[in-house]
């Protein structure tokens, strides 16, 4: 349900899950792992945001027009 917002990290949750193809192709229907159905090593979604981009962006944003 999260693809639309968050298709790449939505897609890497899919196959930690042990899915196969592609997380769009399934559109809204839901799906849960089988019982006894293997799991792949998880990794990070996210990588750590360095602080000092942070501030940069908001710098960025807070002068934005709007």
């Amino acid at each position: 349900m999260l693809y639309p917002f968050l298709p790449f990290s939505s897609q890497k949750v899919h196959e930690f899950l042990g899915f196969e193809g592609n997380i769009e192709d399934y559109g809204w229907q839901l799906h849960s792992p089988l019982p006894g159905q293997r799991l792949r090593e998880p990794q990070p979604l996210f990588s750590k945001l360095d602080e000092k981009v942070a501030e940069e962006e908001t710098k960025r944003l807070g002068q934005a027009p709007g």
